[in-house]
């Protein structure tokens, strides 16, 4: 197994119960409080400047939870990728509901209690509301807000901030009644660039191809981690993404890492 920081982060929990398989925690990650279960050839990505209060992972199955920047997870968050027990057909005795990949984009918000569960795509900008559950093969597109059991659409065309109303009151509240300057808004407004843009269901065929767990890192670092295009998980249900290609703007940057052997210390001298 490999576990890859690319920069200072906290609080990751992580027990991994097979081999071959990859956690790759960018800079500045917040893992307050949870845990995440991995099995053998599976990946676990979260990019940088995400912040995650309380959420368990079980990544099974040799599939892979992917997880973009600048996300923001409330408490008590479940994100499976596998149901964990077997399900069968009762007239065939063939196996059914198997485990498949999740793919969180930039910039999400997961409300208090949420889950997911196998093969959905969350696109940058979204929010998934309080103990809202995310089901079977889901796409939910980008600046959209979303929830329910099943998951569903409920409003497109928003955008939100990290600012808080803890401290509420009323000069605060006319102050943030209508953002101004368009600086502080397009950066939480998306678009489908297609030439940009990384589709994940390329994404996870790459990863497939790829036969261990430092391949895959190198893959991730470089493709994914490297990749500074704003709109690059964008995705709206008018986007045509079928030409698609695996943008990537420094395919060699894992190799320009210069890794240093750590100093040995001796606590005890």
């Amino acid at each position: 197994n490999r576990v890859f920081f690319a920069g200072n982060s906290s609080g990751v929990n992580v027990e991994c119960r097979g081999d071959n398989s990859l956690v790759f925690i960018g800079s500045g990650v917040n893992y307050v409080k949870g845990q995440m279960d991995i099995g053998s050839n599976c990946v676990c990505y979260i990019d940088r400047d995400s912040y995650l209060g309380e959420v368990f992972m079980r990544i099974f199955e040799a599939k892979n939870i992917v997880i973009g920047k600048d996300c923001l997870f409330s408490n008590d968050i479940w994100l499976w990728n596998s149901d964990s027990h077997l399900i069968y057909d009762s007239n065939k005795y063939s196996r059914i509901a198997k485990g498949e990949s999740c793919y969180i984009g930039d910039h999400i918000w997961f409300g208090w209690s949420a889950g997911g569960l196998k093969k959905f795509f969350i696109a940058s900008g979204s929010i998934i509301g309080t103990r809202s559950v995310i089901v079977g093969d889901k796409i939910l597109f980008s600046n959209t807000a979303n929830g329910g059991y099943p998951c569903k659409n409920i409003r497109e065309n928003i955008f939100w901030i990290g600012d808080t109303t803890f401290d509420w009151n009323v000069i605060k509240e006319e102050a943030y009644e209508t953002l101004s300057g368009v600086e502080k808004v397009e950066g939480f407004i998306y678009q489908f660039e297609p030439d940009k843009f990384l589709n994940p269901a390329l994404i996870e065929e790459r990863l497939n191809a790829l036969p261990n767990a430092f391949d895959k890192l190198r893959f991730l670092y470089s493709y994914v981690y490297c990749n500074t295009n704003k709109n690059r998980f964008a995705l709206f249900k008018d986007s045509n993404y079928t030409d698609c290609k695996l943008y990537c703007e420094n395919p060699n940057a894992f190799d320009e890492i210069n890794f240093e052997t750590p100093l040995r210390i001796n606590y005890n001298g």
